[in-house]
């Protein structure tokens, strides 16, 4: 006889999140510009530091004259010399 066939486990809320665009994209061009989809806030900018807050992670992105040159529809364009991006994320506690 022929092997038994089982049906693939699907996991819902990850499935949701990814029809509903609810996951952070983070794009990277060059060392110059840095875009995030789905942001939530933008928690600091200054000219060395740019500190997001999308739904499950904190994104920073540091460098030399830094700006945010675009925020919509839960999307930030940062300029500037990009010298480093770290992505952690965000604790129940701190409120994510």
């Amino acid at each position: 006889m022929g092997a038994e066939y089982t049906k693939p486990t699907v996991r819902f809320v990850g499935k949701m999140r990814d029809l509903f665009f609810l996951n952070s994209c983070v794009t990277i061009l060059d060392n110059t510009s840095v875009t995030i989809e789905n942001c939530t806030k933008i928690l600091e900018c200054t000219d060395v530091l740019v500190k997001l807050r999308s739904k499950r992670f904190e994104i920073e992105i540091w460098g030399t004259d830094m700006t945010v040159d675009n925020y919509s529809s839960g999307g930030v364009e940062v300029g500037g010399i990009i010298t480093n991006v770290a992505i952690s994320p965000v604790s129940a506690r701190s409120g994510g």
